[in-house]
């Protein structure tokens, strides 16, 4: 009997030891929250490792470049964004933090910079709510007309849900921004995350976009849309905040890692050979020959491979160590990505021919 009850209590505590966690509101990231996160660029990845009680082993993850996510409470974000998003009297777009976020660079006629994410963190949802962004020099918030779901509570494996979203940004004299589209989100997998920052208990959220692009420059009344398929896998932890990890892919191709991590050492930084934390191209949209710049002067042999929408590639070259590089070879009007290598670095960013 007491053999019997022994091995009943072992198996009992292996699978408690194995049970997977629920994600609620609480593990979320609130206004004073900052996350030291690593981006890299390199990775193994097979969207199809996933499922139950599964083991994701990405403790080889090199750090291309270190960069931290903080959130502000929304009492501290700048006035003119709390009229919006700190108003008892508009419950609708209501943020209970707003996350700072990089300007975006390569739109024509526009320099967008400064700018916040606003979401709001309910009991039963985390939605993003609009954005507050220095645009040409002006600040100006945008409330979303549709809210875009993040994240439903209680989160556990097997869930999933849908949205539609849009908003449109105008400028005066300037033109506008717009976006719409749709997501749906499954958690496709639960188990342990393996990563530098350590070992966790983890959901994975596979997240599908499919958005729809504009911009409109009024001063060349030049106009473009894109319609754009990405795919976002996002590992989280309890009590851990922003996502443990986070891959992007848009039409196959990886675009984006960022993890959290350990502050590496500058040493450790710099014997990662070609340490580029950017580049740019311009303008976008292009006609004809467009550039690519580098924030500093690569020490190692450029590759650049332009790919379509299909995946397929349609150019490629090696460049010698340069600022920047100019391609004026004749491509059809549609976007492309371009992936850019540099010893161990490797990124890739869209390119629109217009």
């Amino acid at each position: 009997m007491l053999k019997t009850y022994l091995t009943s209590l072992f198996f009992l505590l292996i699978q408690v030891g194995n049970a997977q966690i629920t994600i609620n509101s609480q593990d979320m990231p609130a206004g004073g929250d900052s996350y030291l996160v690593s981006r890299t660029s390199t990775l193994d990845f097979n969207a199809d490792d996933t499922g139950e009680n599964y083991t994701w082993d990405y403790s080889d993850l090199l750090a291309i470049s270190q960069d931290t996510v903080a959130f502000d409470n929304i009492s501290d974000a700048p006035t003119i964004y709390q009229f919006i998003f700190n108003n008892p009297f508009d419950p609708d777009n209501k943020a209970t933090e707003g996350e700072i976020k990089e300007g975006l660079e390569g739109l024509e006629g526009f320099d967008i910079e400064n700018v916040y994410l606003f979401s709001n963190t309910g009991d039963n949802k985390k939605e993003a709510v609009g954005f507050g962004a220095t645009v040409n020099s002006i600040p100006l918030p945008v409330a979303f007309d549709n809210n875009r779901l993040l994240y439903d509570f209680p989160l556990n494996y097997n869930n999933n849900g849908s949205d539609d979203f849009n908003f449109e940004l105008e400028v005066p004299n300037m033109g506008f921004i717009a976006q719409s589209g749709s997501l749906t989100y499954t958690v496709d997998g639960w188990g342990t995350l393996i990563t530098s920052f350590g070992t966790f208990e983890a959901l994975r959220i596979k997240r599908i976009i499919n958005q729809y692009d504009t911009v409109f420059v009024s001063s060349s009344q030049n106009g473009i849309g894109i319609n754009r398929e990405i795919t976002e896998y996002e590992w989280l932890g309890s009590d851990t905040g922003i996502p443990l990890l986070s891959i992007t892919t848009e039409f196959g191709i990886v675009t984006g890692v960022i993890y959290q991590d350990n502050l590496l050492i500058p040493v450790g930084i710099e014997e990662v050979k070609e340490p580029i934390s950017s580049f740019s191209i311009y303008p976008q949209p292009a006609r004809g020959k467009f550039h690519i710049g580098f924030d500093r002067s690569p020490q190692s042999p450029i590759i650049v491979v332009i790919y379509d929408l299909s995946g397929k590639k349609i150019w490629d070259k090696r460049f010698e160590p340069i600022d920047k590089i100019t391609i004026d070879d004749t491509f059809n009007k549609g976007i492309y990505l371009i992936d850019i290598q540099i010893g161990e670095f490797q990124k890739v960013k869209k390119l629109i021919i217009q």
